[in-house]
């Protein structure tokens, strides 16, 4: 049963031998185990290749953004813990000084419940005594202007100086109350693309307690552009933000930090591109031949040493000298 197990195995060998003076060839067990781990090894190199070739490679280089006319969009999904939707104005003013106030076509507010779930305040969800609890959702996108500038939330009237300038005019008992907790669902620039990272998303900011608050975001905003294997390209815009928070400073007669939730960004003059890419298949068909190539060659010059080693070995150990040499130190060794 065994000379016919290593019989079977021996058929596996994938390098017959030939000896000089024979012209029959000669397959061996060791020959037939390093051809089974030669195709082991040419599978697993296969199967690694092709999963590289499949897999979508991403190639990043900044230029200068050259085309300062465009406008990108910041979509906002933000919901205030204890503001109700009337007490909420948007500003979104740039470094030049123009300001666009809330645009209702663009935002949209959306009460909400003390567990913060959306309410529709024309049923009867909407009584005096839930509503005093409620808060509100602010959802929807604002066009920015390839400059610097800031949009926030804060309390107060808004009111328009001379120059364009929008103010808010706020007393000191409503800058008690207002408190502009929040949770950022989510804020973009621009459209989704793959692998985008919106550092925000799903970040809350509360002050302990009752306390009238300031909050300050400082983002600094990419422009990017995102081309896919299908040729579509997507203009948006990558950011990273920083956060600051502080208590309203509330001093006789005056409020010296408005209570609100403040956006400042400032857009890089350079633009991240970000194009999906793949191995060429003649390259690919290269690496193939190679690794099947060459893992059979060098497995055929192991298998061919083997042999060859070791039957110079047994030659050796037949001839008188060396035979009678281990014979005596076999002797010896009993």
């Amino acid at each position: 049963l065994g000379r016919s197990i290593l019989k079977t195995v021996r058929r596996v060998d994938f390098y017959p031998k030939y000896d000089s003076e024979e012209v029959k060839s000669t397959k061996t067990t060791s020959g037939a185990i390093i051809s089974i781990l030669t195709a082991a090894i040419i599978l697993w190199l296969l199967v690694s290749e092709t999963s590289r070739f499949m897999k979508t490679i991403k190639k990043e280089h900044v230029t200068v953004d050259s085309d300062m006319n465009l406008e990108i969009a910041a979509f906002l999904n933000i919901s205030f813990h204890h503001l109700k939707c009337e007490s909420i104005n948007i500003v979104n003013q740039d470094v030049s000084g123009e300001s666009i106030e809330t645009n209702r076509t663009m935002l949209k507010l959306i009460p909400l419940s003390a567990s913060g779930i959306p309410i529709n305040i024309s049923k009867s969800e909407g009584t005096s005594h839930i509503r005093r609890d409620a808060g509100c959702r602010l959802q929807g996108h604002l066009n920015l202007k390839k400059v610097s500038g800031n949009f926030h939330i804060a309390a107060g009237e808004l009111t328009r100086t001379p120059d364009g300038r929008v103010i808010h005019r706020i007393s000191i008992a409503k800058a008690k109350t207002f408190r502009p907790d929040h949770t950022i669902h989510a804020l973009r620039f621009g459209p989704l693309f793959k692998g985008m990272n919106n550092t925000l998303d799903g970040y809350t900011a509360k002050f302990d307690g009752t306390i009238a608050g300031h909050f300050q975001y400082n983002i600094k905003i990419v422009p990017t552009t995102y081309s896919s294997l299908g040729g579509d390209e997507v203009y948006s815009a990558q950011y990273s933000a920083t956060m600051q928070k502080s208590p309203v400073v509330i001093k006789p007669g005056s409020v010296h930090i408005i209570p609100g939730v403040f956006f400042s960004y400032a857009i890089s003059a350079y633009m991240v591109s970000i194009t999906e890419s793949r191995q060429a298949v003649g390259s690919f068909l290269t690496s193939i031949s190679a690794i099947i190539g060459g893992t059979f060659t060098i497995a055929g010059i192991v298998s061919s040493l083997m042999y060859h080693g070791g039957k110079a070995l047994r030659l050796f150990t037949l001839r008188p000298g060396g035979g009678s040499s281990v014979a005596m130190a076999s002797m010896r060794m009993g």
